[in-house]
């Protein structure tokens, strides 16, 4: 054991004890906790639960009006925020906001009003979510509670009484603007439900056109009149950016964008971009969304040029040009060009056999490696397009080189390709602990402790839907494309950190077992294959998340280079973390804190060598002697961190700045 181990057994061991054992209990809660404040202050304070336990303990009829707003208010913006917005958000939003009107009108009747002035203002408010969710669900299909039409009346009703309801009282608000933002978010929804065949031209007296494409086109454009006139007065004459500014802003962006007219969706989406940083800050969950609406927006003009062009460099033919015997342990991804990496990956789904086996359709292959290129963020240090090529291509490895080829069958080892290369699918750069704290719209959706894992699966899981183009399997039958996408989905699980110990624990179970075997001299280099059963499916379940698991964390497996480059991509993507908990009040992540400096670096890649990566991959080595030499490579990493001797250490990150 070296010193510096030495030093961090003495310090308690691993830092990162959060990291591998998170109390699962209680997350949901935390996360829910979190919500409040978002919709006030952006910031964060109480949750859905503790406003629905307000809403069922309380015995005072103002609470549970608040209680009921909020609520309505709050689905509203889980909805919008949400990477899917779905009718069972929106329908609660509805129920909700509805809820308080009634509550709010039962007390204004009884005269209940006249204690606190600030309840007409109160319904008035009220009455604007209930409008907003109300068109919203119409917009989504409508619900068993509420049909399109009924949907879309109730609202107009909703938005009629907001008007009806101003009074002196109320000259903070300037109720016909937000009236005028309703109503087009209402002729907005009109316009989608009719697109989608959910109404009919007919069951509204005041259509202009018999042609549904005309009708919608005409609802667009009327409900795009609406929204600026709602923007200019809430700019106020001085482009003051307020929050009811900002919404308006989007959907003019958002119905240029319908409209087909690009150029002035961007100029609006700009404008909404720019308005969410200066009101919310660069990591509000909205603003990263209007970012990433911008960045595709703005891709719109050339992206079927680019994806034509790009497209001419891939194929199956061309991956073939590639030796088997090119791809070793020793490739450097950051080395290598964009073109060779893709083909690359084609080669790998052909050397594996899986394309023949299954006959993928080369295209739809194509198009999913495009798909999954594209879903990654090339702006995280880490967690990006060259980790999830890296994982691949240790995946294949480990397959090709041991016995885990001759374990797996073709099925396992598809759902290994497929689930290595979308296992961090649409990553936000933060783990899923800073998203459940800060009530991030992820963990929102997702309300697990494994938040970003449920994420990817999603995304994966979507680009084997019907009709989709990424869609390689849609030709086998459906009891064999099930089998394989639920393994595709206990991949993912599996790179889940809570389950580490799990995996290093039967693959120690395993190793044991070989203790108890004559192994026969000539089937050494396979001796794996002597306590796993390639016969049975639970075997190779297991081994198949334990190659998934170790390909994840193989980055400190690679040449030297390699390692340093992916460590130093960790730290960076930690302390970026650090600092947004710090700038967001977030309790701060132990392991994460102070990495600008080179001994809380050292101890963190240490821990994590020493702890985590090292067990792990000693127990492939025993298992697969093969990997030894990875296995080594990740002891070398080790050796190398020297605590009183830094400046020598090669994975050091100069470039951290607190």
């Amino acid at each position: 054991m070296s010193l510096s181990v030495m030093i961090l057994e003495k310090e308690g061991g691993l830092a990162q004890t959060e990291f591998l054992e998170r109390d699962r209990k209680g997350y949901c809660l935390s996360c829910l906790d979190a919500v409040r404040s978002l919709q006030e202050t952006g910031r964060f304070g109480e949750a859905q639960n503790e406003l629905e336990d307000a809403l069922r303990d309380s015995e005072n009829w103002r609470e549970m009006a608040m209680a009921c707003l909020l609520l309505g208010e709050l689905f509203n913006k889980w909805g919008a925020a949400s990477p899917t917005y779905t009718i069972a958000i929106m329908e609660k939003g509805a129920i909700y906001a509805n809820r308080a009107v009634q509550l709010w009108e039962i007390a204004r009747k009884e005269r209940l009003f006249d204690d606190n002035p600030e309840d007409m203002g109160h319904l008035l408010i009220s009455l604007y979510w209930k409008a907003l969710n109300l068109a919203s669900v119409a917009g989504l299909g409508g619900c068993e509670r509420w049909s399109v039409k009924g949907a879309l009346q109730q609202a107009s009703e909703a938005s009629e009484q907001m008007v009806q309801t101003a009074d002196r009282t109320l000259a903070a608000f300037d109720v016909q603007a937000r009236k005028d933002f309703v109503d087009g978010i209402i002729i907005f929804c009109r316009a989608k439900a009719l697109e989608n065949n959910q109404i009919n031209i007919a069951d509204f007296p005041d259509s202009k056109h018999h042609n549904t494409d005309e009708e919608v086109k005409f609802l667009r454009y009327q409900c795009l009149q609406l929204f600026i006139d709602a923007q200019q007065v809430f700019a106020g004459g001085e482009q003051t950016m307020c929050d009811q500014n900002i919404k308006a802003t989007t959907m003019i962006a958002v119905t240029y964008k319908l409209l087909g007219e690009t150029e002035k969706a961007i100029d609006w989406s700009e404008k909404e971009v720019e308005g969410r940083l200066r009101l919310h800050g660069e990591w509000n969950p909205r603003t990263q969304l209007a970012k990433r609406n911008l960045a595709l927006l703005k891709g719109l003009t050339n992206e079927d040029e680019k994806e034509i062009e790009s497209c001419k460099l891939f194929s199956f033919k061309t991956a073939q040009m590639i030796k088997p015997e090119e791809i070793t342990w020793s490739l450097d991804p950051f080395m290598l060009s964009s073109s060779w990496r893709m083909n690359c990956l084609l080669r790998i789904f052909l050397l594996t056999g899986v394309v023949n086996e299954f006959q993928i359709e080369e295209d739809k292959l194509l198009n999913f490696l495009q798909k999954v290129r594209r879903s990654y963020h090339d702006e995280n240090p880490f967690h990006n397009w060259y980790h999830a090529w890296s994982v691949t291509h240790c995946a294949f490895m480990l397959m090709r080189e041991t016995a885990i080829g001759k374990i797996l069958g073709m099925k396992e080892k598809l759902s290994v390709l497929i689930a290595c290369l979308t296992h961090d699918l649409s990553h936000p750069g933060v783990n899923s602990d800073f998203l459940i704290k800060s009530a991030s719209p992820i963990a929102l959706q997702f309300p697990f402790s494994n938040v970003l894992e449920q994420m990817h699966w999603n995304e994966a899981s979507s680009l084997f839907e019907e009709g989709r183009d990424t869609n390689f399997l849609s030709h086998l039958e459906e009891s064999e494309r099930d089998e394989i996408l639920e393994m595709v989905h206990g991949g993912i699980m599996a790179t889940d950190m809570q389950i580490h110990k799990q995996i290093v624990s039967s693959l120690s179970s395993r190793r044991d077992k070989l203790s108890e075997v004559n192994v026969d001299p000539s089937l050494s280099q396979d001796r794996a294959m002597t306590v796993y059963d390639a016969t049975s499916p639970a075997d190779r379940l297991e081994l198949f998340k334990a190659v998934v698991h170790c390909a994840d964390l193989s980055g400190q497996a690679m040449d030297a280079p390699v390692a340093y480059s992916f460590g130093k991509a960790v730290l960076e993507e930690f302390h970026q973390q650090a600092k947004r908990e710090r700038m967001e009040n977030l309790q701060e992540s132990a392991f994460m804190k102070d990495l600008h400096e080179p001994l809380a670096q050292a101890k963190t890649q240490l821990g994590f060598l020493h702890y985590v990566v090292g067990p792990l991959w000693k127990c492939m080595a025993d298992l697969f002697p093969q990997v030894t030499s990875q296995y080594e490579r990740i002891e070398e990493r080790s050796r190398e961190i020297d605590f009183e001797h830094l400046e020598c250490w090669q994975g050091r990150h100069d470039g951290l700045r607190d």
